[in-house]
């Protein structure tokens, strides 16, 4: 087998791994989100209405096999002519110190003591998530400036 051929086998293993890795990091989020309304849910039956939880949490996905686990605060807003409050919500911004999580404190701080714990934990996983997220975004873009140089050394190649 020759160079080439072995750089784009070797190239095609990594893009499967990466993709089946992204799905399972996408699935992964999506069931944390789940568990945490589910939870908010059986936490809000418990409790009185001004004490329900208002933060809540959402999992977006990119086109590039990219996940955004996020958190958001939740406002019940009466536009005039309407006859119920509608619910609005405002994104939480995450912060500058940790590149892969919300500040946990100021979530606490956010969070309804009745969500207080579903909100740290799940945040925490959500975390963890982020990180290995951003690895393979890193492998996505050293496996692209790969092909790229190995396209060039073909076209040197060729020339020769």
């Amino acid at each position: 087998m020759h160079a080439e051929e072995e750089e784009k086998d070797l190239l095609a293993i990594l893009d499967a791994v990466v993709k089946e890795q992204s799905q399972s990091l996408e699935d992964r989020a999506r069931f944390l989100s789940s568990e945490f309304w589910e939870d908010k849910r059986e936490n809000n039956k418990k409790g009185k209405l001004e004490d329900r939880g208002h933060l809540g949490c959402r999992i977006r996905s990119k086109g590039d096999g990219g996940i955004y686990a996020e958190w958001y605060k939740t406002f019940w807003v009466k536009t005039s002519g309407a006859e119920k409050a509608k619910p609005w919500g405002k994104y939480i911004k995450k912060g500058k110190r940790d590149p892969f999580g919300y500040n946990i404190e100021t979530l606490k701080k956010m969070a309804k003591p009745i969500e207080k714990d579903i909100v740290v934990r799940t945040e925490e996983a959500f975390r963890i998530l982020r990180e290995q997220n951003y690895c393979l975004t890193q492998l996505r873009k050293y496996a692209k400036q790969l092909e790229e140089a190995n396209a060039k050394w073909e076209a040197l190649s060729e020339g020769e």
